[in-house]
């Protein structure tokens, strides 16, 4: 189970695991919606629609809910124009699992066909559990990092904020039949939810690690303060393994050549 893995793992390795399903997720959305699928901004705007009622009148109310609602009302232009593709429906930590240190991805039961962009709605439970992780998925599904010159752009944003806070709503309504303990989960969420967008002001989380620089060396990922050129290593052998919590701030490097094994530290 990820979920139960992560927080045994160092960030860099969080962050590889989360790049890892962002490739994976990016594969997934090239298999194409039916050619008969309604359109987006109709469908979506419907169930928008449903969402806000079935909220309103349920009973409850969170914090803030205003400043989500008037986002919804606010941003439905998002919605035009949007391309379609296979879903997984359920895409986070908690529907993935780690098997001899591969990622495997399960409970495809909630298939759909939609937005690619809003399969990132379940990404709260990503990033609550590891913003490295959650900030990987996002770098690995766009195919790079800000440190490389890409990064989602600021239209992606804006849905992601758009599709959570739809979300949002229907979790609270959703999670009364489960009881009580359910529901304090769904309404602690609302509140970090506000608390990532700036209570709605602001569309880029405040779990998106921007500034988190992350090197490859020989297909293994460290992460850096600013860029280094490690290449000099290569006259050891081939990197292996690269230790970069230290509590020193001193970065390690496990090196293999032939029978010979190297730890080389840098300072």
């Amino acid at each position: 189970d990820l979920e139960t893995v992560l927080p045994l793992l160092s960030e860099t390795e969080r962050y590889k695991l989360g790049y890892i399903s962002g490739e994976i997720l990016r594969k997934m959305h090239t298999i194409p919606a039916p050619k008969n699928q309604e359109d987006w901004e109709t469908r979506f705007n419907r169930k928008t629609d449903f969402k806000i009622k079935k909220y309103q009148e349920c009973g409850l109310r969170f914090e803030g809910d205003e400043q989500v609602i008037t986002y919804l009302e606010q941003n439905r232009d998002l919605l035009k124009n949007r391309p379609q593709c296979f879903q997984h429906g359920d895409y986070h930590v908690g529907n993935m699992m780690l098997e001899n240190g591969e990622l495997k991805i399960i409970d495809f039961d909630r298939y759909d066909f939609g937005d690619p962009w809003e399969e990132f709605n379940r990404i709260v439970w990503s990033a609550a559990a590891s913003p490295h992780f959650a900030t990987g998925q996002l770098h690995g599904y766009f195919g790079g990092s800000p440190s490389h010159g890409l990064e989602p752009p600021l239209e992606f944003f804006k849905l992601l904020a758009f599709y959570i806070s739809s979300n949002t709503l229907s979790s609270i309504y959703w999670a009364v039949p489960f009881g009580q303990s359910d529901l304090d989960t769904m309404m602690q969420q609302s509140q970090d939810v506000l608390c990532w967008f700036d209570n709605m002001q602001n569309p880029v989380p405040t779990w998106y690690l921007k500034d988190f620089y992350i090197q490859w060396i020989d297909g293994v990922p460290y992460k850096l303060k600013a860029p280094f050129d490690f290449s000099f290593l290569s006259k050891y052998g081939k990197v292996f393994k690269v230790y970069d919590d230290q509590d020193s701030g001193n970065i390690c490097f496990g090196i293999t050549d032939g029978d010979k094994r190297y730890f080389v530290k840098f300072a």
